[in-house]
């Protein structure tokens, strides 16, 4: 059990809060996650590029229920804000009043190929697909029987949210190496993020999934000359992404348009030769 807490203030305690009045919170989460992964490595060679080869099934299954209810009348009470003596009585009964069903199930298949190319070049790249599928129900009971009942609301049961959705992702990447002490690359990956669909919705609404990409490069130098050592490391990226469902208050969500990151790091380290 939570308790939801409001401070109530008193004209002669001035900004003091004069008690904090509670109620009781009801929720239970039972979530049952079945993860499994399969992948093959292997290397092989074609001419002068060496493949360092990945090719993998991925499963992920997330399912349960979470339980909706009150403790009927009772009520924890208030306590003083200074010097608070709980004396709340032990709810020991439950009046259940609803349950949230979720289910999805992800099936990925994916394959990946780092090339190395001569002594000065790797070529990474690879591509993804993901089919997904949900199933979200909100499920009103009645307090006493824990029957399923209408919507107290619409006086409607509420039907099932379902999606499936598909998607191909993938990521490429260069990293040369054109002399000894300088390594640079340069990158670009796109993402795909399917939206678990929220219950508590009064009808039927499908959220797109979130689809983002990102480009990074950077470049890396080491060097020593006579005892002196110099590092750098430098990277620059950007990150957009689209379709993010947002909450605006309980039960109530809107999906936005995009956000976008971009950023920078640098790092420089020298080392001065030890003088004896």
């Amino acid at each position: 059990y939570l308790a939801a807490e409001t401070l109530t203030y008193a004209p002669e305690n001035g900004m003091t809060p004069a008690q904090v009045d509670r109620e009781y919170l009801y929720f239970v989460r039972g979530w049952k996650p079945l993860l499994g992964q399969l992948e093959l490595h292997g290397d092989t060679r074609t001419g002068p590029v060496d493949h360092r080869l990945v090719v993998g099934y991925q499963l992920d299954r997330f399912g349960g229920t979470s339980l909706r209810g009150n403790v009927g009348d009772a009520l924890p009470g208030s306590v003083e804000f200074v010097y608070p003596v709980d004396r709340a009585v032990k709810v020991s009964t439950l009046q259940r009043t609803g349950k949230d069903h979720y289910r999805q199930i992800v099936h990925a298949l994916y394959a990946f190929d780092h090339m190395k190319i001569g002594q000065n070049v790797i070529v990474t790249g690879g591509a993804r697909l993901d089919a997904v599928k949900n199933r979200t129900r909100r499920e009103f009971v009645d307090r006493y029987s824990d029957a399923e009942i209408p919507d107290p609301n619409t006086g409607l049961v509420r039907s099932p949210n379902r999606q499936t959705q598909r998607a191909v992702t993938g990521q490429a990447g260069v990293v040369l190496t054109p002399l000894e002490f300088l390594t640079g690359y340069v990158g670009y990956a796109t993402s795909f993020m399917p939206q678990l669909v929220y219950p508590s919705a009064t009808l039927i609404t499908k959220y797109e999934p979130e689809r983002g990409q990102q480009v990074e490069g950077g470049l890396r130098v080491r060097e020593q000359y006579l005892g002196h050592e110099l590092g750098m490391d430098a990277a620059a990226y950007f990150i957009q992404k689209k379709n993010i469902v947002i909450p605006r208050g309980p039960d109530d969500f809107v999906q936005a348009g995009k956000v976008h990151s971009r950023g920078m790091d640098l790092s420089v380290h020298y080392r001065a030769p030890y003088l004896v």
